[in-house]
C-alpha cells in the first residue's frame, strides 16, 4: 500500500517524451507526479494548470506526467498528442510501457480515477494524493516549498479522509441495498445522511436523472 506520508517509490519510465529523465529524486527538491491519458478530457483540461503551476515553482518544483500503455493510448498516440501540445506542456511527460510507475502508485494507493497526482515533498516522502485542480494540490507544494508543510498534520488528515470516504461507501452500498430490498424508509434516512456529509459536493449524486433513481427528501427526491 502506499499512504500520505510513504516513502515515494522510484520512477521506472519505458521512455521519456519530453523533458530529461529523472533517475531519483533529490533531496530538498519538490515532485509532483501526475497520471493522465491522451484519452481522458479533465486530464486534457488540466494540462494548462500543471504548466502554470510547474512555472510558477521553477526552480523549486519538478512535475513528471505519467500515461500508461493501453490499446488506445499506445507510445505513438502519446509522443504525437505531445508534439502537437509541445509548448502547452511546460513539464516532463514520461511512458509508463509495462505499468510498473503506476502499479507503484495509483494501484498501490488505490486510485482508480485520472488524472491524479501525488506530491513529494523535500524528503522524497507522499505529502498529499488527488486531483491536480483541487486547490489543496497547489496549497501542499507551495507550503512544502515555504518549509511550512507539516508531514504529521497530513498524515493525521489523510486518514481522516480515508475513513470519512470509507463510512460513505458503506452508507450508499447499504442504500442501495435497502431500496433493491424495498425498505424506502431506510434507504431515504441513507440519502439524507449521505447528502449532509457534504451537502455541495453530494447535491450532484442526489440531482434527479432521467434514467436514475434518486434519493434523500431533503433533496426532494423522488423514484424516477
Amino acid at each position: 500500500s502506499l499512504g500520505v506520508g510513504d516513502p515515494a517509490p522510484a520512477l521506472a519510465i519505458g521512455q521519456w517524451i519530453k523533458g530529461e529523465p529523472i533517475e531519483s529524486f533529490v533531496e530538498g527538491r519538490v515532485y509532483a507526479v501526475e497520471f493522465w491519458a491522451t484519452w481522458c478530457g479533465p486530464c486534457i483540461a488540466g494540462i494548462p494548470h500543471l504548466s502554470e503551476v510547474q512555472e510558477k515553482h521553477k526552480g523549486h518544483l519538478d512535475i513528471v506526467s505519467v500515461t500508461s500503455a493501453d490499446p488506445s493510448n499506445t507510445l505513438e498516440a502519446v509522443t504525437e498528442f505531445v508534439a502537437a501540445r509541445d509548448s502547452e506542456m511546460g513539464y516532463r511527460v514520461a511512458f509508463d510501457d509495462l505499468d510498473r510507475t503506476s502499479t507503484s502508485y495509483m494501484q498501490a494507493a488505490g486510485q482508480n480515477g485520472i488524472p491524479c497526482a501525488f506530491v513529494i515533498d523535500k524528503q522524497g516522502r507522499v505529502a498529499w494524493i488527488g486531483h491536480p485542480a483541487d486547490p489543496e494540490f497547489e496549497g501542499t507544494i507551495d507550503a512544502i516549498i515555504r518549509d511550512e508543510f507539516d508531514p504529521e498534520a497530513a498524515v493525521q488528515e489523510r486518514k481522516l479522509a480515508d475513513e470519512r470516504r470509507a463510512r460513505l461507501e458503506a452508507a450508499q452500498r447499504e442504500l442501495h441495498d435497502a431500496w433493491n430490498t424495498g425498505e424506502t424508509e431506510k434507504a431515504f434516512a441513507l440519502a439524507d445522511e449521505i447528502v449532509g456529509t457534504d451537502p455541495q459536493l453530494m447535491s450532484s449524486w442526489a440531482r434527479p436523472t432521467p434514467r436514475s433513481s434518486c434519493w434523500g427528501r431533503t433533496a426532494r427526491m423522488r423514484r424516477c
